[in-house]
């Protein structure tokens, strides 16, 4: 630990847990979006087009989160 720096220890464990938790979020936004696509004709009350386009949405936006916290990690 540096001495110039004193409130950087804190700052690394808020970072480490922004980062699990950031990982534990894509893992279940492509777990439910992977989910909702092969189990859309379980789903009575939305159609399965409807379904299996937000299953493609979740899927998406999770590896858009997992590429921010690649390029955010990269980059430190």
């Amino acid at each position: 630990m540096e001495e110039d720096q004193p409130g950087r220890p804190k700052l690394e464990v808020a970072e480490k847990v922004s980062k699990v938790f950031g990982i534990i979020m894509v893992v279940l936004y492509i777990t439910l979006g992977t989910t909702i696509i092969f189990k859309a004709h379980l789903m009575t009350n939305i159609p399965e087009p409807t379904a299996r386009t937000f299953g493609v949405i979740l899927i998406l936006y999770g590896l858009f989160r997992a590429y921010k916290i690649f390029r955010r990690s990269s980059n430190r």
